[in-house]
């Protein structure tokens, strides 16, 4: 970074230019993170990860309630 001849906030700017508007305010902001904490890209997706972990515990949960309520129907009728 110490070797860059272009300033990292105007080097952000550039990069998230071409996008359309909302990918690029998205890029900006995770440049304007990047430079100040330069794992908020890994800790971005260790979140992500875990929200797909919850997402997907919670749709074994809703399946299993769907079979129960399915199995309760079918016996009362």
């Amino acid at each position: 970074m110490e070797n860059m001849s272009v300033e990292p906030r105007q080097l952000t700017k550039e990069l998230a230019e071409p996008f359309v508007w909302p990918m690029s305010r998205i890029m900006d902001k995770s440049g304007e993170a990047g430079i100040v904490d330069y794992l908020s890209t890994d800790k971005r997706f260790i979140r992500m990860f875990c929200w797909q972990i919850y997402f997907n515990l919670l749709h074994g949960a809703l399946a299993v309630s769907a079979i129960v309520v399915l199995a309760c129907s079918m016996r009362v009728a």
